[in-house]
């Protein structure tokens, strides 16, 4: 995987995507097609968000505890993905199309 600074480049929409496409479809009842490109859009737009964010606070020479600070949000990114998979309340719906 390529690094930047010696830190590990992964996409938003590599890790949230299946997951943010699921949600979308239980909770506001979108088919699969039409959740995968919504949650695909909404990625896209949040990917570039938080890339510009995470890069202004990294290259910030001010303060010490900007590199603290960017490792946070990426570790709070990556917690976020994790808990979205793996919540109740983004539960992926079951073949017949209630909650799993």
């Amino acid at each position: 995987m390529p690094t930047r600074h010696g830190w590990e480049l992964v996409s938003v929409r590599e890790l949230a995507e299946r997951p943010a496409a699921d949600a979308l479809s239980v909770s506001q009842g979108l088919p699969p097609a039409q959740a995968h490109k919504q949650a695909q859009a909404l990625l896209d737009a949040e990917e570039r968000r938080f890339w510009w964010l995470y890069s202004a606070v990294r290259e910030d020479e001010l303060s010490i505890t900007t590199s603290h600070f960017a490792r946070a949000l990426d570790r709070f990114r990556r917690a976020l993905t994790t808990w979205t998979a793996s919540s109740a309340r983004y539960a992926l719906a079951a073949p017949g199309g209630g909650p799993a």
